[in-house]
């Protein structure tokens, strides 16, 4: 009996040193560790060939995409291709049709790889080149695949492996041959809610490393080639930590007070779920249940549960 009753004096304090440490953990990452430049708080990495680029060079041909996230699990990839004067009369002038090709990137050694995404790049007229000698054109907004599971939340990691290429169609020709790039470079820009980071190999990449060889693992991505693994940081992780201690308050504060009003409790905690939830994860149109939903329906459960077991073990007509 003592050590229950130990148990139930330190309880509180442990809860309130947990968020404590918490909120001081969100704090330091948000504010100390974040720098002001989005390269240096690790909000931005690169792929392709950067060296490449010769500024004032207007002859060479590049391919400059951004993946940027838009939703909470979201990635959306636009960009620009610029091309020379000379690139544009050449192979661009007279084709019918011209394609942004993605071939997906293997992350798990035991599926295969899926059909390469075709995005449709839009051609200039030839009025609006004019007397350019530069041309740029730019590419549609397109959402990618991420692999991952959203329902992790907060711990959710996605995963964008890809390589990219131009592939041109004449008027006069139904086959596609491909257009040589002197550069092609992928810039990943997320806001602070997420992490991007950039594989190396294969074995940074694979979601089952175990299930791959060894030289799979070992085999180093190519610059034309571009793998992402986006994740949380740790200070959001915390916040989300916080946020989702502070609503299981009302049901701890009947659990100790005596004096406690439980239909203002559970008004409480019905309305902190609701705020809690859109802040973190957004109005839903079709409604996606996860597992942190279980957690913050749990917090206003055991305030109904609470409530009805003192209730219950209270003399009849007592006040």
């Amino acid at each position: 009996m003592k050590f229950i009753m130990a148990i139930k004096s330190i309880t509180p304090r442990i809860i309130a040193i947990i968020c404590l440490v918490s909120f001081c953990l969100l704090v330091y990452g948000f504010f100390f560790v974040a720098k002001s430049s989005p390269i240096q708080n690790e909000q931005w990495v690169g792929c392709g060939n950067f060296d490449e680029i010769s500024v004032g060079n207007y002859n060479q041909d590049i391919l400059a995409l951004r993946i940027r996230d838009t939703t909470s699990h979201k990635f959306i990839l636009s960009g620009d291709l610029e091309i020379s004067k000379g690139s544009y009369l050449t192979n661009f002038s007279n084709a019918s049709d011209v394609l942004l090709e993605l071939k997906p990137l293997q992350n798990d050694a035991s599926f295969f790889l899926g059909l390469p995404n075709l995005i449709k790049v839009p051609l200039p007229k030839k009025e609006d080149v004019g007397n350019q000698v530069r041309i740029r054109i730019v590419i549609p907004d397109y959402e990618l695949f991420a692999h991952g599971r959203p329902e992790n939340f907060p711990l959710d990691t996605y995963r964008i492996g890809f390589a990219a290429s131009i592939l041109v169609s004449g008027k006069e020709s139904q086959s596609y041959s491909p257009f040589k790039l002197d550069a092609a470079v992928v810039n990943v820009s997320m806001s602070n809610a997420f992490n991007p980071r950039k594989a190396i190999n294969q074995g940074q990449f694979f979601i089952n490393p175990n299930k791959a060889t060894v030289d799979d693992l070992e085999k180093e991505y190519s610059n034309d080639q571009c793998a992402i693994i986006i994740d949380r940081p740790l200070w959001y992780k915390c916040m989300v930590l916080c946020l989702v201690i502070t609503l299981f308050l009302p049901a701890i504060h009947i659990l100790y007070k005596k004096d406690s009003s439980p239909g203002v409790d559970l008004i409480a905690a019905i309305l902190g779920v609701t705020t809690v939830r859109s802040y973190l994860l957004g109005t839903s149109v079709d409604w996606n249940f996860y597992p942190i939903d279980v957690v913050l329906a749990l917090s206003v459960v055991l305030v109904v549960v609470i409530s009805l077991w003192k209730l219950g073990s209270s003399p009849v007509g007592s006040a």
